[in-house]
């Protein structure tokens, strides 16, 4: 149905801004430490982001999808940092 459609489009909308064009952590001032990520997980994310003509990286996904996660969680999370 349209209606679903247009939702569909929306949430795919909200997912692109959230995570993919969300340039906070595209080209950071500061080094980052290095972590061991699942290789599987990387190339789930490297074949997402492949769509998006280099407007979006790997260290840019993650720390978008972590930042989300921090803020979505906030209330549990904040009292224990």
């Amino acid at each position: 149905s349209s209606a679903a459609s247009d939702v569909y489009k929306r949430q795919e909308e909200m997912f692109r801004e959230r995570f993919i064009t969300k340039t906070t952590y595209l080209r950071p001032q500061v080094k980052f430490l290095m972590v061991e990520i699942d290789p599987v997980i990387i190339g789930k994310i490297k074949r997402l982001i492949a769509y998006e003509n280099g407007s979006c990286s790997l260290k840019s996904y993650i720390n978008n999808v972590l930042a989300a996660h921090f803020e979505e969680y906030a209330d549990i999370i904040n009292p224990k940092l």
